[in-house]
């Protein structure tokens, strides 16, 4: 046998090489505790790895009766959002019914005025009321 500079291998050689790497009684009882300790340590991540894959299954199925769940709700609240009103709308309304109302109003008080003054009319030109009953019915119609 020859090393890497062509120098002879000897035995004395070699039992200085095992010297130096061997392991002894001592280190390797060291040693395997060592990896007993670490073999342990490695069953139970196992069972840790094992637990979560079932979490993990089952938080699949939960994710999956979300989605389906979201898929039922997205066009209701579709549907909502197309028979919601706004506030812009509402305020638009408001001021319209409140215009239509305030104008049906001043006709009804025309028409109230008109009807007040031809009952003065009439009653002019009668002789039966006297002239304080019709300077109260021209009062009254100019209301």
């Amino acid at each position: 046998m020859q090393d890497n500079n062509n120098n002879e291998i000897t035995l004395e050689k070699i039992w200085q090489y095992l010297q130096e790497h061997m392991v002894t009684k001592k280190e390797h009882a060291q040693l395997s505790g060592k990896v007993d300790v670490i073999n342990e340590e490695v069953g139970r991540l196992r069972e840790d790895v094992t637990v979560l894959k079932a979490d993990v299954s089952v938080l699949k199925e939960d994710v999956g009766i979300l989605k389906e769940d979201m898929a039922d709700i997205k066009p209701r609240v579709g549907h909502l959002q197309n028979q919601m009103v706004t506030k812009e709308y509402l305020d638009k309304k408001t001021a319209i019914i409140l215009a239509e109302s305030g104008a049906r109003l001043m006709r009804h008080a025309e028409k109230d005025k008109t009807f007040r003054q031809k009952l003065v009319d009439i009653f002019r030109s009668k002789t039966f009321p006297s002239e304080e009953g019709v300077r109260q019915l021209e009062d009254l119609a100019k209301q």
